[in-house]
């Protein structure tokens, strides 16, 4: 008779085969030579744009952008103001360059470089031309609760994601009404909303998330990934 330990050490490793062998199939994992499953190369990454921003300061301007997850090791780049390179040499190591003496309307783009070849030009560059970008938002109007209390709403807690598929990164935007109430205290609260919004401004949508969805500090948290 053979000892049950045995047995469920069987029924493990089979089990460990089969899913290894499932999740290889896939694609999610590879078998090297030896039979121990590593993990896949491929990576699944965001269709984000170049995220040119220009940030004004009392000498010039501090370009910046994002060096994307499909860019190679050895890239690197020139920046651009209407039309007519600024940078002295290929930019290496870095995703930003100040161009001195520039005014705050300056329009920047950036054009990456990969074995020597010259891409093109990117999107142009989000202006902070008093070091910072305001962004034009609207509150949800405000309620009355069933026992009586009236309450406001406030822009809460944030999030980025591009929402519309442009390349560009969008706000989401909670709004916690007034009332919020922590889970030690009870009582009614305001229902919490949220907003998508380009950093235009732009309000792509709105979505109420009910009554049902009590409003506070430890209630909605969220991520965004496209």
């Amino acid at each position: 008779m053979q000892h049950p330990r045995k047995h469920r050490r069987r029924r493990a490793a089979l089990a460990a085969a089969v899913a290894t062998t499932a999740l290889a199939a896939a694609g999610l994992t590879t078998l090297n030579g030896t039979g121990i499953a590593e993990a896949a190369t491929a990576r699944q990454v965001e269709a984000l744009d170049r995220g040119v921003v220009s940030v004004h300061t009392a000498d010039g301007n501090l370009v910046s952008w994002r060096w994307l997850g499909t860019d190679p090791d050895n890239v690197s780049f020139n920046v651009y103001r209407a039309g007519t390179k600024v940078n002295p040499a290929p930019i290496t190591g870095s995703t930003n360059y100040f161009h001195s003496g520039a005014p705050e309307q300056a329009d920047y783009t950036v054009r990456a470089v990969v074995g020597g070849v010259e891409q093109g030009d990117s999107v142009h560059a989000v202006q902070f031309r008093t070091g910072y970008k305001d962004v034009p938002i609207s509150a949800p109007a405000g309620g009355t609760t069933p026992d009586g209390v009236a309450y406001t709403y406030e822009a809460n807690d944030a999030s980025v994601g591009d929402l519309d598929g442009d390349g560009a990164l969008d706000i989401v935007l909670k709004w916690q009404p007034t009332n919020a109430k922590d889970n030690s205290q009870s009582g009614y609260t305001g229902n919490t909303i949220v907003d998508g919004i380009r950093l235009d401004g732009t309000r792509l949508w709105r979505i109420d998330l009910g009554r049902n969805i009590r409003s506070g500090a430890h209630y909605t948290q969220f991520q965004v990934y496209d």
